[in-house]
């Protein structure tokens, strides 16, 4: 039994890809992957998979892999394929483990590290005697993934949104005639008051938080969670070590 609809998730991770686009950090790794992808027996691979022969696009996956170990898209395709399909988890973890090691600051990274986690949690759920908590866990999970979905919605609108909307706002501010000088020397001209949106916030982290999710929330751009991860070093060791209940800083956007 698998715990949640890998499909989704990976979706997911494409559109997480195509919103990292839309900032400089991600761009070098995405273009790399796009290279991957025209390697022609990817694409035979693909193929195969569209045509619903699983095992036909594994086998070319990994001849891509021996013609090419550094076709890095290789192993997050077989880890999917192994994950989704194939129930193997130790396959799946170690394919999604060589994409990580190979693309390590891949804009879609934490969203691999988060089907690592729940691959293990699979893994443990299938042995004949699972361990204590394993079930309650995946019960978590399951319930973990609904807002995920939702929040995959949320985000695809956005970037709809975003996308047909361009950037008018800043055209407009760009195009505004700058205050005549005589008018500057009135008394009557007051400074403007630095904007409330320049201070530091704070947030309370919920069940199923991601940097990458509440980047997304408060600055409309799931590429940004580097900031919110270098404004809390001083409790978050690692981008994945978030938990229920931290607060954390919320700094303004850069």
């Amino acid at each position: 039994m698998h715990i949640v609809n890998l499909r989704t998730l990976f979706s997911w991770i494409m559109l997480a890809t195509a919103v990292g686009l839309l900032s400089a950090c991600g761009v070098s790794s995405e273009r790399l992957d796009r290279r991957d992808e025209r390697d022609p027996l990817i694409i035979r691979g693909d193929a195969r998979k569209r045509a619903g022969d699983i095992d036909g696009a594994i086998e070319l996956y990994q001849k891509a892999l021996e013609r090419k170990p550094q076709l890095a898209l290789a192993h997050l395709k077989l880890a999917v394929e192994f994950d989704e399909y194939k129930q193997d988890y130790l396959r799946a973890i170690y394919h999604y483990s060589r994409y990580l090691e190979m693309r390590p600051r891949a804009e879609k990274n934490e969203l691999v590290e988060e089907l690592i986690r729940m691959a293990h949690v699979s893994y443990l759920a299938s042995l004949p005697n699972p361990p204590p908590g394993a079930i309650e866990r995946i019960s978590m999970l399951e319930r973990e993934n609904e807002n995920l979905k939702r929040q995959i919605d949320e985000m695809s609108e956005r970037l709809r949104a975003a996308r047909e909307a361009g950037a008018p706002t800043e055209r407009r501010t760009e195009e505004r005639p700058s205050p005549r000088p005589e008018a500057a020397e009135t008394p009557t001209v007051r400074p403007q008051p630095a904007p409330a949106e320049a201070e530091a916030r704070t947030y309370e982290v919920q069940r199923g938080d991601t940097l990458s999710r509440i980047a997304a929330r408060f600055y409309n751009d799931s590429g940004a969670w580097n900031i919110i991860f270098d404004a809390n070093r001083d409790v978050l060791p690692t981008p994945n070590s978030l938990r229920e209940g931290q607060t954390l800083k919320i700094p303004p956007p850069q």
